[in-house]
């Protein structure tokens, strides 16, 4: 008898190819018996090897037949199995259930007409069955369910659907329907989806996996955009083995034609990555074909050692613009190829590393080829005397008439950080030595560089209570002072290999150089004064404001630059430098950051963030960006927002504006519709091509099935990177 019963529950065991989850907090409550809650006992364990049978009525028909009326009870450990009356033939070891058939579980409750069960074979049937799972909301149906054996299960004439009884929304029927528990393997025939009484898929033959992961075809998503038309894409799933899998995607674009994109995982014990090809064969708008791949790689090399592998190559400039989703993506400028080994511990690191980056369209760069880092790991112990070293030697290669050569760079560091309750001293001296060795060189081919660095870091914090009825605050203030000097050495002849300028703001105040990566050592003989408050809440020690506000100043002109030709630099102080970040309310929160410069009487970068997420669902974001270039003037305007306006509907919205030159770069306008059992959204969206200065528009639809499967379109991972929270 334990063994029918559990043949019975395989159907619920089967309901995890189909468990794709969702919110069913919009489903009205469902009048149904197959939702009735189970009889207190049912969540109890019973006997672990036998089963209690009680009924009304037991009547003894013959020496191998009784007849169990009127309420029959069949319990089994936390399964119950409910009936009018049932008919139990000892000799065939058969046992047969009529008027009202029920069986309830943890996992699955089943109404049924008739039901019989041949115990000594672990066979047995039900006809006219409706189950309910009540941990997916998922409901269905069927004219018949065979049980072959404890681990195959037939159904005939099946249907399957999250939406409630009495309001099908959609509902996926099959002709026939088996379940193979020893082989994890589901299978349909002649099966039908069904939106809204229209039947719109339809596939002769289907197999699923019952748990876990299985080869097949995934949902296919639709689209379309002026640039690429009808773009639909079908992919195909293969689960090759438990640590690998693979995806091939059939994608259609009436505009440019058929693109074939895959991808290849794996996941070893000792290392993980992800292979990836794309291609278009005889791209329609360019007479060409065009393709993209991919590899990351990473492996254990043993105790603390490491093993990177990153390489990415496209076709032509423009394949992201053109092919791609993604305006991210869309707006790369070089591929990065690196292979790298390295090694940490708690006292030291290195690395290796060969490197190289295929350019779009944006000039050539230099290849390190290898570039090898050692360090060591210091925690700067306070008040105790530390020692560090950094070296570098890298060689660099171009493939332009540019000098190239090696470069070696050397940085012992010792300093001694004192600290107390409310201060800290950080005196430090730090060297630096860079050496080359060059060809095609105009002057030295082995110029160096040997320069001191020194920096003295201190600060003070000071307290104070502010009570207030909702709970005590501490508002601190917290004086900064950051003294750094470096001697001017004439840099004009050393190469530009891999430095820049750093961004100003207000991290760069405390910074030993201006410049990034070793070819520049900017001189210095200036002191940054700084002063933050904070303001905290006692109760959790949550920050609920933080103004910053720093200036450097400077005792003599900075003169070195990346290019001879740039002039000196000689305003006496820095830009004002200040940061601003604040939570007013429960789910408001407001940052902003700004460089004033005193001197030309501007603001060289003002940025400010606003976002309210007072709960799930609802976001709304404002935020402004202006900067000041060499050469342009920035000034873009971003506001976002998914808000619900309805119970069931919501809009979703992103516009990012650019004041300068009075257009718009992304406007995305959308709405979403949710219900008990199913999701929809329709987004229009129109952005700014930067290579051919146009507008590209597009239209998305997404299609969410609850608890079965998502048309899914990749502007839901544009949305989710412009609008925070969606």
């Amino acid at each position: 008898m334990g063994k029918i019963l559990l043949a019975l529950l395989l159907l619920g065991a089967g309901q995890s190819w189909a468990e794709a989850g969702g919110d069913w907090r919009l489903c009205p409550p469902v009048q149904s018996p197959l939702t009735l809650t189970p009889a207190p006992d049912t969540d109890k364990e019973g006997s672990a090897t036998g089963t209690d049978v009680s009924a009304d009525q037991v009547t003894a028909q013959s020496d191998h037949r009784t007849t169990f009326s009127g309420n029959v009870v069949i319990k089994h450990q936390d399964k119950r199995l409910e009936a009018q009356q049932a008919d139990f033939d000892r000799q065939q070891d058969r046992l047969e259930l009529n008027g009202e058939v029920k069986l309830y579980s943890r996992n699955i409750n089943l109404l049924g007409d008739q039901a019989y069960l041949d115990l000594g074979k672990d066979t047995g049937a039900i006809q006219g069955a409706r189950y309910y799972f009540p941990q997916s909301h998922a409901f269905g149906s069927a004219k018949r369910i065979d049980f072959s054996n404890p681990q195959y299960t037939e159904l005939e004439q099946a249907r399957y659907t999250t939406c409630n009884p009495d309001d099908e929304d959609w509902v996926l029927k099959a002709r026939r329907m088996t379940l193979d528990q020893a082989s994890n393997t589901g299978e349909a025939y002649h099966a039908t989806l069904a939106f809204q009484g229209v039947p719109f898929f339809y596939l002769p033959y289907i197999n699923f996996p019952l748990e876990g992961r299985k080869s097949g075809l995934l949902a296919p998503s639709f689209n379309f955009s002026e640039t690429n038309g009808t773009d639909i894409s079908l992919p195909y799933y293969l689960n090759l083995a438990p640590h690998r899998d693979a995806t091939l995607t059939a994608r259609n674009m009436t505009a440019r034609g058929t693109q074939l994109l895959s991808e290849f995982r794996y996941l070893n014990p000792g290392s993980e990555g992800e292979l990836h090809y794309d291609y278009l064969a005889d791209d329609k708008k360019t007479d060409t074909n065009r393709g993209y791949g991919s590899l990351l790689h990473s492996a254990s090399l043993g105790q603390n050692w490491q093993l990177l592998l990153d390489y990415k190559e496209a076709s032509d400039a423009n394949y992201f613009n053109d092919l791609e989703y993604s305006q991210g993506n869309a707006s790369q400028t070089h591929l990065q190829r690196r292979a790298e080994i390295t090694y940490n511990d708690a006292s030291w690191s290195f690395l290796t590393r060969i490197e190289d980056y295929q350019s779009l369209g944006a000039g050539e760069t230099y290849q390190r080829v290898p570039q090898i880092q050692l360090a060591t790991q210091h925690a700067h112990t306070p008040n105790t005397l530390n020692v560090g070293l950094g070296a570098e030697w890298v060689q660099f290669r171009h493939d332009g008439a540019v000098p190239t050569g090696s470069r070696l760079d050397l940085s012992p560091e010792i300093s001694l950080p004192l600290q107390g309750t409310a201060w800290y001293l950080h005196p430090k001296l730090l060297g630096r030595y860079t050496r080359y060795d060059l060809e095609n060189a105009t002057g030295d081919s082995r110029p160096s560089r040997s320069l001191p660095v020194t920096s003295v870091d201190a600060g003070l914090f000071f307290e104070r209570p502010i009570p207030r009825e909702q709970g005590s605050l501490t508002q601190t203030l917290e004086p900064r002072v950051y003294y750094l000097y470096v001697p001017y050495e004439d840099q004009d002849g050393i190469p530009v290999f891999d430095t820049g300028l750093n961004s100003f703001s207000f991290d760069q105040l405390f910074r030993d150089n201006r410049f990034s990566g070793a070819d520049r050592v900017g001189d210095a003989h200036q002191v940054t004064g700084a002063i933050t408050t904070r303001f905290l809440d006692n109760r959790n020690g949550e920050e609920l404001f933080r103004a910053s506000l720093g200036q450097i100043s400077y005792f003599r002109n900075r003169t070195v630059t990346l290019d001879p030709t740039t002039p000196t630099a000689k305003p006496a102080s820095s830009a004002l430098a200040a940061e601003l970040a604040t939570r007013p309310l429960q789910g408001l929160n407001f940052s902003s950051a700004a460089l004033w410069d005193p001197h030309q009487d501007q603001y060289d970068e003002i940025s400010a963030r606003l976002r309210y997420r007072p709960g799930a669902g609802h976001n709304l974001g404002l935020a402004y960006r202006m900067k000041r270039e060499t050469s342009e003037l920035i000034r873009q305007t971003d506001v976002s927002a998914s808000w619900p306006i309805s119970h069931n509907w919501q809009f979703i919205g992103r516009w990012n504006y650019d004041l300068v030159n009075n257009r718009s770069l992304d406007t995305v306008a959308g709405l979403g519709y949710e219900s008990c059992c199913w999701g929809a959204r329709l987004v229009a969206r129109n952005r700014y091509n930067a290579v051919n200065q146009d507008i590209e528009s597009s239209i998305y639809f997404v299609l969410e099935l609850k608890g079965l499967t998502r048309l899914v379109q990749p502007i839901d991972n544009e949305l989710e990177r412009g609008i925070l929270g969606y």
